[in-house]
């Protein structure tokens, strides 16, 4: 075993206790292993290689990214976002998120927040005045997409709530 042979197998032990912790994007990996120093050559070895063995799936990490993160109320803008920021390509992005997270799922999931932020604040109420109301449902708007939802679906979502709930 020369070398370059042990350099390649002590990136890949680190990289695998690296995927100890979660599953990483091809980029995240690159990153971690230039950290430590490894040259490009090896590290392209070692991506290679945990690629082939599944180790390394940017479709399959945008999947479960996307399901996990919208059931705790991360709309699809924000998960695009840090999908991007992971480095999983834009096409991936977008495929995982038509297949993964349709309009309806947005809508309850944003629901399932709205309904917490108003249970949490108890400052809701329906004997507040329209001006009141108006003010109350632009600062939940406002939550929802900070929250990464989009303008379609906050709409749908805060007129569902006042229409029927106040």
């Amino acid at each position: 075993m020369n070398e370059e042979d042990r350099e390649v197998e002590k990136a890949y032990k680190y990289s695998l206790r690296y995927l100890g912790f979660r599953q990483r994007t091809r980029k995240e990996m690159n990153e971690y292993l230039i950290k430590k120093g490894f040259s490009s050559q090896v590290i392209e070895n070692v991506l290679e290689r945990l690629t082939s063995c599944g180790y390394l799936d940017d479709r399959q990490f945008a999947r479960e990214w996307i399901i996990s993160r919208a059931k705790r109320g991360n709309g699809s803008t924000k998960l695009m976002q840090e999908l991007f920021y992971k480095g999983v390509d834009k096409r991936i992005i977008e495929e995982q998120l038509r297949e993964c997270l349709c309009e309806e799922d947005e809508v309850y999931y944003a629901g399932i927040l709205l309904e917490k932020k108003i249970n949490k604040s108890g400052q809701y109420s329906e004997k507040d005045t329209k001006n009141s109301r108006m003010k109350q449902k632009n600062k939940l708007a406002f939550y929802l997409k900070s929250r990464g939802y989009s303008d379609v679906i906050v709409n749908k979502v805060l007129n569902e709530y006042f229409n029927h709930d106040l």
